[in-house]
């Protein structure tokens, strides 16, 4: 089984100014902190997934989380609610449960260095920083989501992956002077009258042997 060990993380620093800042409402900072809980609480259940099927619904609960965060429970941000609708119609075929724990990986490095982030805007305590910064934050998880997908739809060891090179095989050979369909057949089928050859002489020893034996 593969276990997930996630890479320390370092909150994104931004400067900002006294003059433009807007402190967090009680109410901002009692979301933040609980929404921070939620999205850690998805972090785990997805690290905790193996199979693909367990990690796919895990996915998408990280990201209905994530977008919580600065969206709130009733609006979508374009690019993850984007991400969002890709892996929810992912089939479960898509890939082996490495592929699956492969995506998972890299989809909750992202989601915890989110997670780190949004400490970092309590700290911080102002809400512009908040509102521009959590955008960004929502694009770059976003944007992990949609190569982690693209890798596992397209990356070594998926159908396409194998099918591409498969398909490159063939035209490599095709392109090949010494290489003809016609003159594969014609090997093989002296490779198959060889071995004729070699069970009748061994027939005929077999018995050459029998009638001295009489």
């Amino acid at each position: 089984m593969d276990v997930y060990e996630p890479t320390p993380v370092v909150a994104h620093s931004v400067p900002i100014s006294d003059v433009d800042m807007r402190p967090l409402t009680e109410d901002q900072v009692a979301y933040l902190v609980e929404a921070r809980k939620d999205l850690n609480d998805a972090i785990w259940y997805l690290t905790a997934a193996t199979a693909g099927p367990e990690i796919l619904q895990s996915i998408t609960t990280l990201l209905t989380r994530a977008n919580s965060v600065v969206n709130g429970s009733d609006d979508w941000e374009g690019h993850i609610a984007a991400s969002y609708n890709t892996w929810l119609g992912t089939p479960m075929s898509s890939g082996s449960d490495e592929q699956f724990q492969r995506a998972r990986n890299e989809i909750a490095q992202a989601a915890t260095q989110l997670a780190a982030d949004i400490g970092q805007w309590i700290e911080y305590n102002d809400a512009t920083t908040l509102s521009t910064q959590g955008l960004v934050a929502m694009h770059r998880l976003a944007i992990a989501a949609d190569a982690a997908h693209e890798y596992l739809i397209s990356g070594p060891g998926s159908e396409t992956y194998t099918a591409e090179h498969e398909e490159l095989a063939m035209d490599e050979a095709a392109d090949d002077p010494s290489y003809s369909p016609a003159g594969a057949d014609e090997e093989a089928a002296g490779d198959e009258a060889a071995d004729d050859d070699s069970d009748s002489t061994e027939d005929e020893r077999w018995e050459d042997d029998s009638e001295e034996l009489l």
